[in-house]
């Protein structure tokens, strides 16, 4: 868990959400906790308040990601099986 206390407009952090690595595909969507995204049989929850899907995509050399900009106080990563 991320999260910030005092005076401060809060977290400003980018996390990498995969689409595909070549042979498999992720799927993301917007829940009222945050984002979920699921890929290979997984579950990864971002529970957060203010996700924002860039539309960006960037690449490395295990796939292609999305990218999600969080504002917020906390944000909570959770793998959910």
């Amino acid at each position: 868990m991320y999260s910030v206390k005092g005076e401060v407009p809060g977290l400003h952090i980018t996390v990498p959400l995969i689409q595909t690595d070549g042979m498999e595909k992720g799927k993301t969507k917007k829940t009222d906790e945050g984002l979920i995204l699921v890929y290979r049989g997984s579950s990864f929850k971002v529970i957060c308040e203010h996700p924002e899907l860039m539309g960006d995509l960037c690449a490395n050399r295990n796939g292609i990601y999305g990218i999600a900009r969080i504002m917020d106080h906390m944000v909570k990563l959770q793998l959910i099986k």
